[in-house]
């Protein structure tokens, strides 16, 4: 429901975690963005959901037809509202390959 009344470049972020059996649902659906995951730390906002393993979360995201990808914390078209100094940081980790700026 989300995608049909939010604008396009408004993205849906759907942790992963959080919706185990429904992700390839919600990102059917529209969701674009499954948040961070980390295989080091625990989900501090939700500690006892615990992460799925990288390689599950990957084949449910190509069964979708997507990939994941490492993006930075900050979208790039809220970047202009950084102040210098992070714009700065944000512009020298763009430069890393891994960094992805495509949706999807």
């Amino acid at each position: 429901m989300a995608r049909e009344i939010l604008p396009a470049e408004v993205s849906i972020q759907v942790p992963p975690n959080l919706n185990r059996e429904r992700i390839n649902a919600a990102i059917n659906h529209g969701a674009n963005d499954v948040g961070g995951i980390s295989p080091i730390t625990i989900d501090y906002i939700n500690p006892n959901m615990i992460w799925q393993e990288e390689q599950y979360l990957i084949k449910e995201l190509n069964l979708a037809g997507f990939s994941l990808k490492e993006r930075l914390p900050v979208y790039p078209q809220y970047e202009k509202y950084l102040n210098t100094r992070m714009r700065g940081i944000i512009e020298e980790l763009k430069a890393d390959e891994k960094f992805s700026t495509s949706e999807n």
